[in-house]
């Protein structure tokens, strides 16, 4: 169970790291759309994303806005 939720876990970072990437290389709005698609308060390891994002200062200028905590 636990190898599972890790495994889910890391999938969903990974691809969320993917897309983060790829908006660095090529800052268009398509990469960045994807970005913000995985910030949507729907998806999962919102913490993780949101301070992955917070470490970075351009990062977190760009999409910072679209950090919301489910109140």
């Amino acid at each position: 169970m636990e190898n599972r939720f890790w495994n889910d876990f890391m999938s969903v970072y990974r691809n969320f790291l993917r897309r983060v990437a790829a908006y660095k290389i090529d800052p268009t709005e398509e990469n960045k759309q994807l970005v913000i698609e995985e910030l949507s308060i729907e998806q999962s390891a919102l913490g993780f994303k949101y301070a992955f994002l917070n470490k970075d200062e351009e990062l977190w200028s760009e999409f910072q806005d679209y950090c919301k905590w489910n109140k």
